[in-house]
């Protein structure tokens, strides 16, 4: 969706709605100047898949989650982020 989008330097999707989305593998990747990121309105839901999702996101220092982020707080152990 976002990958190697390198102007990039703050995502706000509060109001994105996840319910369908299953992978979202590589959403980010090479985003090199992503600093924050607001995922706020995810919530548990159908989403599988977060592999390498911050890939080469060298300059990310926030991610805002909300406290019913369980499925990717649970998926936090795969290899999601990697060159950062």
């Amino acid at each position: 969706m976002f990958s190697k989008c390198s102007k990039l330097t703050t995502v706000d999707l509060s109001e994105f709605d996840f319910t369908n989305v299953t992978d979202m593998s590589y959403m980010f990747s090479s985003c090199n100047n992503l600093e924050y990121i607001d995922l706020s309105s995810f919530k548990n839901n159908n989403t599988t898949r977060i592999d390498n999702i911050f890939d080469f996101c060298g300059k990310l220092k926030k991610i805002k989650l909300n406290n019913s982020c369980g499925s990717i707080r649970n998926m936090i152990n795969q290899n999601i982020i990697e060159f950062c």
